[in-house]
């Protein structure tokens, strides 16, 4: 399934408004996050989560966007203690976040590259992404949605990418 028609889906069902079974269970086959639906994920928990996403976007683009930063090795390392912060978990949702369509901003065509250029999301595992689109496809899938083909980014995005075994299985 296409993801803008996830996304449409996904929107729609946000705003109240019914979704078919057929749309519902396309859904459910595309995208999961540990065996629930996405949709429901985030179903009843969207005032809490607005403002939680909202903040930290404004806090990372503040950094990014800083003049008064002007060394890119220097807000690099204020994101990271950001990120440390955020727990794998909020990381995932943080990136379900965004290929729903509501956290658009973080990874845009033309501006921001939060994800692939300020690792936001670089303690997602091998199996977190596994768990969103089946046992085996998550990475390729994960890079496909952020547009990456550079086998150098993809070390540098994700954690486990170019990493000895250990990391590899998680």
């Amino acid at each position: 399934m296409k993801l803008q028609k996830i996304r449409g889906i996904v929107q729609r069902n946000s705003e109240g408004l019914d979704i078919d079974e057929h749309e519902r269970s396309a859904i459910e086959n595309d995208i999961n996050l540990f065996g629930i639906p996405y949709c429901i994920v985030f179903n009843g928990h969207r005032d809490v989560l607005n403002s939680y996403y909202r903040h930290l976007y404004y806090t990372v683009k503040y950094v990014a966007n800083s003049k008064r930063i002007e060394n890119c090795d220097d807000k690099m390392n204020y994101l990271k203690i950001l990120r440390a912060q955020l727990t794998s978990e909020e990381q995932v949702m943080l990136y379900l976040n965004w290929l729903s369509g509501y956290g658009k901003e973080w990874e845009t065509d033309n501006e921001h590259h939060f994800f692939t250029e300020y690792m936001m999301i670089h303690n997602v595992t091998r199996g977190d992404l596994d768990k969103i689109y089946g046992k085996g496809k998550g990475e390729n899938k994960f890079f496909e949605s952020l547009k990456v083909t550079d086998e150098q980014k993809k070390c540098k995005i994700l954690e486990f990418v170019g990493r000895p075994n250990k990391l590899r299985n998680m």
